[in-house]
Parts: structure tokens; sequence; C-alpha cells
């Protein structure tokens, strides 16, 4: 395909070290797609922001904004109408609804609910000069980069969201085995490609995706029987 021809891609490596055999694989094989069909691959890029410590503070001022928001336009027939309803509920159903706790729901309920506070600006601020200016930019333009290339779900995926900036995801290939990663999951299963961007780069996105999803056609329909029997 066509659509890679010409692409630069950036490889930072520091988002792919701890990568079990499996999804290592699945990446590596990935760049080699990508090489093939004429993309040039820069391997590796280093991103000044990549050992930013991020904190969670915008995630829990968003997180209440965005809940009571939501609850309040629901039908008047829903009893639940903020996050304090929320944890109402789950503190009067604990049996079943605190499994796990509610610890963020709590820490969310602290605050404002407006994005008004000081520490809300300043984080979302400092979010976007490290991994905008500092990171997805700087490494974009120091290497005459068109987007970096990253396995879906791990490390670094997330700094597009940080930056405000467009991400794509398509199917990369299948591990196999996998390990038992950290907070318990298993690797093992579908993985995903990841390209990333700057801001409105999404039609080259689109592009270098289309490009190697279609070379690769690694999405495999889900058989009916195997949904309808797990």
């Amino acid at each position: 395909m066509k659509k890679c021809q010409h692409a630069r891609i950036g490889v930072p490596r520091c988002y792919i070290r701890a990568l079990d055999p499996d999804r290592l694989e699945i990446f590596e094989a990935a760049i080699e797609v990508l090489k093939r069909k004429g993309a040039t691959i820069i391997d590796p890029v280093d991103i000044p922001c990549e050992h930013t410590a991020w904190g969670p503070n915008i995630m829990r001022y968003e997180f209440k904004k965005g809940l009571n928001d939501y609850l309040a336009r629901l039908d008047d027939s829903v009893p639940v109408r903020s996050l304090q309803d929320v944890i109402h509920y789950n503190d009067a159903h604990a049996e079943i609804a605190l499994k796990y706790g509610q610890d963020v729901l709590t820490w969310a309920e602290e605050t404002v609910g407006d994005l008004s506070e000081p520490e809300y600006g300043e984080s979302l601020a400092l979010n976007k000069e490290m991994a905008a200016d500092q990171g997805i930019n700087r490494v974009l333009k120091e290497h005459q980069l068109d987007a970096l290339i990253l396995l879906a779900f791990e490390d670094g995926v997330d700094l597009a969201a940080k930056a405000g900036y467009p991400v794509i995801t398509v199917p990369g290939g299948y591990a196999i085995d996998g390990i038992t990663a950290e907070g318990g999951y298993n690797t093992k299963g579908p993985q995903g490609i990841t390209f990333i961007g700057t801001a409105y780069s999404e039609p080259t996105l689109l592009k270098i995706a289309y490009g190697y999803e279609q070379a690769t056609l690694h999405r495999v329909p889900p058989q009916l029987d195997a949904l309808i029997h797990g």
C-alpha cells in the first residue's frame, strides 16, 4: 500500500522496554511491515518528557464535573443524579458495590466540581507543556517525523491525551502466550498498533494507519458461534 510511503515514523523505545517477548515480537513485526511499505523508521527516538512523573489531578477534577454533568441530564426516573449519589448508593450496597472500594470516587467528590481550582489549571498547563511542547512536538520536529509508533494500551500512549493530540490504533496481531503483568491482567490476546501525531494531524495518521492495516489484515471478525457459546 502506498499510504505508508514517504512517512517518517519514530520509535520511542523508552516506552516498550518492559514488553514481554510475545508483544515485543508483534511490535517489531509492525515496524518491519512499515519499512517494507516505504516508511522511514527512526529508531530509537528520545522524548524529553519520557521520565516525567505525571500526577492524577486532572482526572480527579474532571471526573466529578464530567460525571455530574452526565447524570444531571438523565431522565427524572433515574435516582442517581450526582457523584455524591453514586457514593451514597455504594455505601448502602457495600456488599455488592464496594468489592474494590471507592477511594477514587470520594477523592474526586472532595473537589468543587466546576474546574475552578487553581491546582487543576496548573496541572492542565503542566501536562500541555510537557506532553506537547516538550514531548510530542519536540521529538517530531527534531527528527522531522510524521508520527510516533507504540503498542496500544502501554506506557506512552497517554501522551496524546495529555497533549490533546490525535491518536489512532489498528489491529497488530495476537499474543499467543503473554504474561501476567503488574496489576494482575494477562497480556495474552489481541494487540493494537498505535500511531500518535501532533495537533490536526488526523489525515496523516489515517493514511499511515490505513496503509499498515491493509498491508497486514490482522483484524479477524468475531465468530458467531464463539459469541453464542463463549
